[in-house]
């Protein structure tokens, strides 16, 4: 059964099939020593909102999935990066200022805060998308453990 919840967000129920595009404007990223809080992701906006101050930021189109967050450049639609949802440890929005989104990952040992800009009430849609992927990767994730212990008991059986 597919339900329609918003404009370009379409959903199997049960399953997080497809995702709306966000229009963000992309501040960057820059190394962080926590993998969670408000806190961090402050510390971050301001490292990189100084880096912009008079300058554009790179216009982008964000998606959200089980996989992960992908990135177009929003002009061309050219792939622009991709941050496996295993890596991502936190996300949310500014609590001071709603139209700031941003998510942790960690990479080779290094933590990393990705800060966009996006439209009014979209920061709040992006948080909850990203929760409910975290929620249908930890149960897809449980399903195939599941999967992989009855497989070993069963060979286990034979065996004897």
């Amino acid at each position: 059964q597919i339900r329609k919840k918003a404009p370009g967000y379409i959903k199997k129920k049960g399953t997080l099939s497809a995702l709306k595009f966000y229009d963000v404007k992309g501040f960057g990223f820059a190394e962080v020593q926590h993998l969670y809080g408000i806190e961090t992701m402050r510390f971050a906006a301001e490292q990189l909102k100084g880096l912009y101050e008079g300058k554009g930021k790179m216009r982008l189109k964000l998606f959200i999935s089980v996989k992960g967050v992908r990135l177009y450049e929003q002009a061309t639609m050219r792939h622009f990066a991709t941050v496996k949802m295993s890596t991502i440890s936190f996300c949310s929005l500014d609590p001071k200022n709603k139209k700031l989104f941003a998510f942790i990952n960690k990479k080779k040992k290094r933590n990393f805060c990705h800060v966009f800009q996006c439209h009014e009430g979209d920061a709040q849609k992006m948080v909850e998308t990203m929760a409910e992927a975290f929620e249908v990767t930890f149960k897809l994730l449980e399903q195939e453990k599941k999967r992989k212990e009855n497989e070993r008991l069963a060979e286990k059986r034979k065996e004897t």
